[in-house]
């Protein structure tokens, strides 16, 4: 009996599975070569390890699907995508752990702003203490430096003592000049983080919301 050629190449591929399975009993791989040759065999030869291929039960199923090795350029383009993935996943991770502790700090906007209120008034307060400080050490200063020149006007020298009292005097006021100018760069800093820490907030709650929807 003749048999159409496409079934005839059919039923030769179903004896040759056939002949192999009960050969070898064992695991069948098909793959097809560079040319489009067909290939089965209970092993894989090293010039075919990095094609695509299909290993096959006993009956001739697929059991198993391996895709072809990437090439140089693939594996680059590959790694850079994971690459990218981990850094956008890191992002993301961190994102949440910042909207975690944001959530934690603050319910509302109000709140932040409370919190911002709250530093600003206790960094107003130190400028008021060191302020007061500052003025007093002046006064001193300014006895200090009159007694020294009701002594040049006696022409009688200005003592050793005296003198040390003026020097450190002058060091104690610019020590609380420079604390003072300290805390006005911190107050500025801080309505600067809390405009940030506002926005941060209004765009986490932004988030929230289009992932609710």
């Amino acid at each position: 009996m003749r048999f159409p050629p496409a079934l005839h190449l059919f039923l030769s591929t179903v004896a040759l599975v056939a002949a192999v399975g009960s050969a070898h009993a064992g695991k069948l791989y098909k793959w097809v070569d560079a040319n489009g040759n067909v290939h089965y065999s209970d092993r894989v030869p090293p010039e075919a390890a990095d094609k695509a291929r299909k290993e096959l039960s006993d009956s001739g199923l697929v059991v198993k699907s391996t895709d072809r090795a990437p090439t140089a350029e693939e594996r680059i383009a590959l790694d850079q995508k994971k690459a990218e993935d981990e850094a956008a996943a890191a992002v993301r991770a961190e994102q949440e752990r910042q909207e975690q502790i944001m959530m934690a700090s603050y319910t509302s906007e109000a709140d932040v702003i409370r919190a911002r209120d709250q530093k600003i008034e206790m960094i107003e307060r130190q400028v008021e203490s060191f302020t007061a400080s500052m003025k007093s050490l002046q006064v001193s200063l300014t006895q200090l430096n009159a007694r020294a020149a009701e002594s040049q006007r006696a022409g009688r020298p200005v003592g050793d003592a005296l003198t040390a009292q003026i020097e450190d005097s002058k060091k104690n006021v610019q020590k609380q000049e420079a604390a003072i100018k300290q805390r006005q760069l911190e107050r500025a800093a801080v309505t600067g983080e809390y405009e940030l820490e506002l926005k941060r907030y209004r765009d986490m709650i932004a988030r929230m919301n289009a992932r609710s929807d």
